[in-house]
This record gives structure tokens, C-alpha cells and sequence, in this order.
């Protein structure tokens, strides 16, 4: 029950910096041709499978240590540390749309960085699930700060 509502107190806090650095997107040009169509891109972690997704937001799941990489060439808005899991949120604007890495551990990236296209920016966090099994994950979305939405991750794997 804890872990559940650390994980609710977690996405409460990303929402309201998700809202913040939409408007400093604006304008960015690193990585603008970046669109909602853009198809065939590497997840995100290496060797990684993408579990479940709630539409908009993805568990994407892999080894302990694997490494996590910038799906696109981008800008790093942001990296905020989460006091109670240890872990890390890295926002990285590619263009005008924001993706947000959560429960990444092991950051190699910090704010105002250019990340090229699958460049490691640090490697999978852990947790446990609601039955209590440990696993290594990270969960990933991208919004669409000119439309004020989130958009469904798995399009962006797709192969075209």
C-alpha cells in the first residue's frame, strides 16, 4: 500500500513539472523533427519489453543495470531526484513535445545537455510490484506540449 501511494505522490509531482517545462519548450528547435508520426524508434531501455501501458504512460521493463537511452536527439529540460525511491526523472524536449524517463537510476545526463539518439542517459531504477516481487522498470511518456496532451507511447515503436 505504501509503494502504491509513494507511486501516486510521484506522478502528482510529475504532472505539475510536466505543466511547468511544456511552457519552456516552446520554441526549442534541438531535435524538431520529432513529430506526433514519427515511427520505428529503439525503447528506450536496452533489451528491454514494454509490459503494460496505460495509453499514454509505459511501464517498460528489462535487466537490473541495463542501460536507458534517449529514444530521440533532444534537449534535457530537467533531472529531479526522488527523495524517498532514490531514483530519477529526466524531461528531455525533442522539439516541442517533452518525454518524461521516471525510476531511472544512475544519471549520466544533467539539465541543458543535447542528447543524441540513443545516448545513454542512465541505466533502469527498480521497485517492487503490488505482490511484492522486486523488478527493474522504468515508465516513459510523451507529451504534446503545443496540443496540452500526452500521447500513446507504443506508437512510437511501431515499425512502420
Amino acid at each position: 500500500k505504501s509503494a502504491v501511494k509513494r507511486q501516486r505522490e510521484q506522478q502528482q509531482r510529475l504532472d505539475k513539472a510536466v505543466e511547468e517545462l511544456s511552457r519552456l519548450t516552446r520554441g526549442n528547435t534541438v531535435g524538431a523533427s520529432f513529430s506526433a508520426s514519427t515511427k520505428s524508434l529503439n525503447l528506450p531501455v536496452n533489451n528491454g519489453a514494454l509490459s503494460k501501458s496505460s495509453g499514454s504512460t509505459a511501464t517498460i521493463t528489462g535487466s537490473r543495470g541495463s542501460a536507458v537511452r534517449s529514444i530521440y536527439e533532444g534537449l534535457v529540460m530537467r533531472v529531479d531526484r526522488n527523495d524517498i525511491t532514490n531514483h530519477y526523472s529526466v524531461f528531455i524536449a525533442y522539439g516541442e513535445y517533452l518525454s518524461v524517463y521516471t525510476n531511472v537510476s544512475n544519471v549520466t545526463v544533467k539539465a541543458g545537455d543535447k542528447v543524441k539518439q540513443d545516448q545513454q542517459i542512465g541505466t533502469i531504477g527498480h521497485g517492487v510490484d503490488h505482490n511484492g516481487k522486486e523488478y527493474s522498470y522504468i515508465q516513459f511518456a510523451i507529451h504534446d506540449t503545443r496540443k496540452g496532451k500526452q500521447l500513446s507511447v507504443t506508437d512510437f515503436f511501431k515499425k512502420k
